[in-house]
């Protein structure tokens, strides 16, 4: 058994039914605690042990020495409880004083992701039961809602169809939504299967007299010969259609408009159908521009291969200085980058940090910054070969900065719904952004970026971490006019005169819980719990970070 385990207290009973169970020395858990609670209940109810000595039954079968000697400067007090209060001081003295508030934190943030439906309902309704008897405990509705809002997203659309939302008790629309759950996973499994098939290939051998198309006029159309090695070429070469076999096409045989060529006039191509193809396209218009600056041309600049620039700046492909060509035809100078609203957790991090993230297509890197680490508390990594980069404008020699660490970290939703796979963030120094998502990160995940829709869609699951489900975009600013302000300004004072006027009533309601000074301090108890007693309590202890020499250990004493 590792050392981590045995640091948590666990229930333990070799003779179930015979003797209660014991909770072993180590740091008690809110499961640990309610497993021991159980077990002692059943031992009560088997031996039919009366309630005014059920707490003396068992207060010896909690073997940490600390609880111990709780319970022995407390042991009058406590075996005079009943269970039920003694299990409540327990969890008063020996569990967080925020043990129910993590509890149900814990349960509301859970998502059902890959899991079957009736593991992750059983998952947090274990969670809700040691919340029992708190004002922390879900109730069937609040428990029923979180498990609608929280399923897998296919099992939305499928429950949305069907009558199981109008199940009106809790036991019979968990079984509905259970078998709802293992439709869907059967079905994935069924396509999951399909896809892994080795897809037709049909044979590349074609019957040259078979009739299997008909002309525009419904006479029988035959294919023509097989495509020979050097045709394939041509038409590869020369973006060709397999299909039609023209040259210089914008579409595939998949996606063809067109039919086969007929077989009696079929010829075969050769070179010189390809440069007679050439000299019939369309020739392009050259558009005269004015030549630019030479310090407004790109400068291309060789740089050692190891090194690899983060950003890329070229010039404007507008035409002249932009106004010559009309408004629908220029690009815009600049657009608004793609920042992402999500949550990371970290080993310093009681709840999910807040964090507005850059999304860059263009950066081949996944960064962070040092400043977002040392709030995350996240583990440093060493590379096992360092990442030279460097900016793309500069002035004069480029400046290379060597990138030797990075961290795992993966990203969720503000709303909980979907969570990234753990990416490696290199650590940038001085990086303009907290965290900057790169190529790495979208691959990895599977995410497709709209740029003129701005939008960022998983191929998974289809969430849209732009514009997430729910979202209303936020109307632009008004400004209230003076009568508005003199109204709501009204409001408020009125507000404040009533609360000043019920504050009042209150004080004189409950004057008993209001008193004028606080109470003196002889009336505070006095009980001791713990106590050390030092061997000599005047005796200066001296302390020294080092070990002395033996030649100056006389001027220590």
């Amino acid at each position: 058994m590792s050392s981590a385990q045995s640091l948590i207290a666990r229930c333990e009973n070799t003779t179930p039914g015979k003797t209660p169970p014991f909770l072993t020395a180590g740091d008690i858990t809110p499961e640990g605690l309610h497993s021991w609670e159980l077990g002692c209940e059943n031992y009560f109810w088997l031996k039919s042990v009366a309630e005014d000595v059920q707490v003396a039954k068992v207060v010896g079968h909690l073997l940490d020495p600390h609880v111990q000697d709780w319970i022995s400067n407390n042991g009058d007090r406590l075996t005079a409880l009943t269970f039920a209060e003694f299990m409540d001081e327990v969890r008063t003295y020996w569990l967080p004083s925020d043990w129910a508030e993590a509890i149900q934190q814990k349960m509301l943030s859970s998502t059902q992701g890959n899991k079957a439906f009736h593991l992750w309902a059983v998952e947090v309704e274990s969670l809700n039961v040691l919340l029992r008897g708190s004002e922390f405990h879900l109730t069937e509705d609040h428990l029923r809602f979180h498990l609608e809002s929280h399923m897998h997203p296919d099992l939305t659309a499928e429950y949305r169809l069907t009558a199981a939302r109008h199940k009106k008790r809790f036991r019979a629309w968990l079984n509905l939504v259970r078998l709802l759950d293992e439709k869907r996973i059967h079905d994935a499994t069924k396509l999951d299967a399909a896809l892994r098939k080795k897809p037709f290939q049909p044979s590349c051998s074609v019957n040259t007299t078979a009739s299997n198309s008909k002309a525009p006029d419904g006479r029988a159309r035959t294919r023509p010969p097989a495509l020979t090695v050097e045709e394939r070429q041509l038409l590869r070469d020369n973006s060709g259609c397999f299909k039609c076999r023209c040259l210089f096409q914008n579409h595939t045989m998949h996606n063809c408009p067109n039919d086969f060529p007929e077989a009696k006039n079929y010829k075969v191509l050769t070179a010189a159908d390809v440069e007679a193809a050439k000299k019939k396209r369309t020739k392009p218009v050259a558009a005269v521009i004015e030549e630019e600056p030479a310090a407004k041309r790109a400068r291309i600049t060789e740089v050692d291969d190891d090194t690899d620039a983060i950003a890329v700046v070229m010039p404007s492909a507008a035409l002249g200085d932009g106004t010559d060509s009309g408004e629908e035809y220029v690009a815009p100078l600049s657009v608004p980058h793609l920042r992402w609203s999500c949550l990371l957790e970290g080993p310093n991090l009681t709840f999910p940090l807040s964090v507005k993230v850059l999304i860059d297509s263009g950066s081949h890197l996944v960064l962070i910054d040092e400043s977002l680490i040392a709030k995350l508390g996240l583990r440093r990594h060493q590379l096992h070969k360092s990442l030279n980069v460097s900016v793309a404008l500069s002035s004069g020699d480029r400046e290379v900065m060597s990138l030797g660490n990075y961290v795992t970290l993966s990203c969720l939703s503000s709303d909980s719904r979907f969570r990234s796979r753990s990416v490696r963030a290199i650590i940038a120094p001085g990086l303009c952004t907290p965290l900057l998502l790169g190529l790495p990160f979208l691959s990895h995940n599977k995410l497709v970026i709209d740029h003129a829709l701005r939008t960022c869609i998983s191929k998974d699951t289809g969430y849209d971490l732009m514009n997430p489900p729910g979202s209303v975009c936020s109307p632009s600013p008004v400004t209230p006019s003076v009568q508005a302000v003199k109204k709501i300004k009204g409001d408020v004072l009125a507000v404040a005169e009533e609360l000043t006027k019920r504050d009042a009533r209150l004080k004189v309601e409950f004057a008993d819980r209001f008193p004028a000074d606080i109470p003196p301090t002889d009336a505070l108890p006095d009980d001791v719990l713990f106590r050390v007693q030092p061997k000599d309590a005047n005796r200066v202890i001296q302390l020294r970070s080092y070990d002395c020499p033996k030649k100056y250990r006389e001027a220590w004493k």
